[in-house]
C-alpha cells in the first residue's frame, strides 16, 4: 500500500527541502551540513529536553521539606507547587496541540525553552514571604512545558517517517528522559545540600545552563519536518473488521476532535494515561519524603545522604531497564509474527496490574524491613516504567500524522484535568488530615501518615490495567483505519 504525505498550506511551515542560492559556498555547506544531520540534531534536541524538563519538573520534590522550612508552608500547600505546574501545563496545551497541527514548530520550541529557562531561574529568587511568586513561576512552567510536550512526540513520528525501526529507538530514548530526570533531580537535591547545606535553591540554577545549550542547538541545526505522512505495517486483516474513516484535512478544530473521539483505542489511551499520571506523579513527588521519613525511623547504619544517593541512582537504573524490557521484547514478537501486532497492549496491562500488586506490598512493609522494602521497590520502579514508550507507539500508530499534536494535547489536558494535577495535593490533603488526629508527633507516625495517603493509588494502577487490556480488542481496527485514508 503506497501511503501519501499530507501537505500543509500554511507559509509558516517550514519544509526540510531548501533551496541554496548559488554563489554562496559558506551558507551552501551550512545547509547541505544541517540537512544532512537532521535526524541527530532531532534526537538529541528532543531527547536532551526531555531529561531536562523532567528534572525540573521534580527538582523542587527533591527538596520539598527545605521548601517547607523557607516559605513556613504545610504538606498540602508544598503539593499545590505540583498542582499548579499541571493546571497550567493542563490548560495551554489544547492551544499549543492546535498551533503544533499548523505553524512551523521551531517557533513554539523557542518560546517554550525561552519562558522554561525564565521561570526557573527566577523561581529560585523569590524571597521567603512571597510564595505566591514561587508558584507563579511552577505555573509558567507549566505554560512552557505543554508548549514543548504537545509538540515533541508528532515531531519525532515526522521526522522519522521512513525508517519506523529507527522512530521506536529515538522513542525509547525519549522516554529515558522520565526515569533519567526523576533520578537527576533527586541526585541535585542531595548535592545542593552537600554544595549549598542552608540555600536550596541552588537546586533550580543548574539545569537552565544545560537547558540554553539546547536552545542555541535549535538556531544552529533544527529544521521543521514536513508532517503528515504515515508508515503501513502489514496487519493481518483476517483476525478482526476494519472499518474506514475518512482521511482528515480539516483545518476546524471542532472537526478535529469529532475524528479523534471515534477512535475507541485513542479513548482507551485516554483514560489508561490519566490513572496511569496520577498515580505515577502522586508518588514520585512524594516518595522522597517518604524515603526520608522510612530512613530516619528505622535509624539504619549507614549514612541517610548516601543511602538516598543509592535510591536516586536505582530509580535512574531501574527506570531505563523498565523501559528496554518492553521495547526489545516487543520488537522481537512483532518481526516474528503479524499475529503479536498487539504486544503493547498486553505488555503494558501486565505492567500496571504488576505495579497495582507490588506498590501495595512496598507500602505495608516499609516500616519493617528497609532492605526487603528495597527490593520491592526496585523491581515496582521497573513496572512503572513498562509502559512509556509503548503508549507512544500505540498513540503514533492509531493517530492520523496531520492530527497528532492535537490528539497529544487533548490527552496532556485530560490527563491532568481528571489525573496528576491533583493527586500531589489530595495526597499531602490525606497526611496532614492523619496527623491532625495523632497524638504523638513523631517520626514512625509521620511516616504511617505518608504511607496511607498513598494506598489509593494501588487502586489507579489496577484501573490502568483494566484499560490497556480493553486496547488490544480494538487495537487493530483503529490501525488499520489510519493507514487506509492515508
Amino acid at each position: 500500500m503506497i501511503s501519501e504525505s499530507y501537505k500543509e498550506t500554511t507559509p509558516l511551515i517550514q519544509s526540510t527541502n531548501i533551496t541554496i542560492e548559488p554563489g554562496n559556498k559558506f551558507k551552501e555547506k551550512y545547509l547541505k551540513f544541517r540537512q544532512k544531520y537532521q535526524t541527530f540534531f532531532t534526537a538529541f534536541i528532543l531527547c536532551s529536553l526531555s531529561v531536562l524538563n523532567v528534572t525540573d519538573r521534580y527538582v523542587v520534590s527533591s527538596v520539598l521539606i527545605d521548601v517547607q522550612h523557607y516559605f513556613q508552608v504545610d504538606k498540602s500547600t508544598a503539593g499545590l507547587l505540583q498542582t499548579a505546574f499541571l493546571l497550567c501545563y493542563m490548560a495551554f496545551s489544547p492551544l499549543n496541540g492546535y498551533l503544533g497541527d499548523r505553524i512551523n514548530r521551531k517557533y513554539l520550541l523557542v518560546f517554550s525553552l525561552v519562558l522554561w529557562i525564565s521561570s526557573t531561574l527566577l523561581g529560585s529568587y523569590v524571597p521567603a514571604d512571597k510564595f505566591y511568586l514561587f508558584v507563579l513561576s511552577r505555573c509558567l512552567f507549566g505554560v512552557a512545558t505543554a508548549s514543548f510536550e504537545t509538540i515533541a512526540v508528532p515531531i519525532i513520528g515526522d521526522r522519522f517517517i521512513n525508517n519506523i525501526k529507527l522512530r521506536n529507538k529515538v522513542i525509547l530514548i525519549f522516554c529515558l528522559g522520565s526515569p533519567l530526570g526523576t533520578g537527576v533531580s533527586y541526585l541535585i537535591g542531595i548535592v545542593s545540600k552537600n554544595v549549598f547545606p542552608n540555600d536550596w535553591r541552588f537546586a533550580m540554577r543548574i539545569t537552565p545552563v544545560y537547558t540554553f545549550i539546547v536552545l542555541l542547538t535549535i538556531f544552529i541545526g533544527y529544521l521543521e519536518p514536513e508532517r503528515g505522512a504515515v508508515s503501513v505495517d502489514e496487519v493481518d486483516s483476517t483476525e478482526e473488521h476494519f472499518s474506514i474513516n475518512k482521511r482528515s484535512q480539516s483545518k476546524h478544530f471542532l472537526n478535529d476532535l469529532k475524528i479523534l473521539f471515534t477512535n475507541k483505542t485513542y479513548l482507551l489511551l485516554i483514560f489508561t494515561w490519566t490513572t496511569t499520571l496520577a498515580a505515577y506523579v502522586g508518588f514520585s513527588w512524594w516518595s522522597p519524603t517518604i524515603i526520608d521519613y522510612s530512613l530516619r525511623n528505622q535509624r539504619l547504619p549507614f549514612d541517610i545522604d548516601d543511602i538516598k544517593t543509592s535510591y536516586s541512582i536505582l530509580q535512574a537504573l531501574c527506570g531505563v531497564l523498565g523501559l528496554l524490557i518492553p521495547y526489545k521484547a516487543s520488537t522481537y514478537l512483532k518481526k516474528k509474527s503479524i499475529k503479536y501486532a498487539k504486544t503493547d497492549c498486553y505488555f503494558m496491562s501486565a505492567g500496571f496490574f504488576a505495579s497495582s500488586t507490588l506498590l501495595f506490598i512496598y507500602l505495608s512493609t516499609i516500616n519493617f524491613n528497609a532492605y526487603f522494602s528495597l527490593c520491592i521497590y526496585m523491581i515496582m520502579l521497573v513496572c512503572f516504567n513498562l509502559c512509556w514508550v509503548l503508549e507512544k507507539n500505540i498513540f503514533l500508530d492509531i493517530v492520523q500524522p496531520n492530527l497528532r499534536s492535537t490528539a497529544n494535547s487533548i490527552i496532556i489536558f485530560v490527563l491532568h484535568l481528571l489525573g496528576d494535577s491533583a493527586s500531589p495535593y489530595w495526597i499531602g490533603l490525606i497526611v496532614d488530615k492523619c496527623l491532625r488526629h495523632q497524638n504523638q508527633d513523631t517520626m514512625n507516625t509521620l511516616l504511617h501518615c505518608s504511607t496511607l495517603s498513598i494506598y489509593p493509588l494501588v487502586f489507579l494502577y489496577f484501573l490502568s490495567g483494566t484499560f490497556s487490556l480493553a486496547m488490544s480488542f480494538t487495537f487493530l481496527n483503529d490501525k488499520q483505519n489510519v493507514q487506509i485514508t492515508y
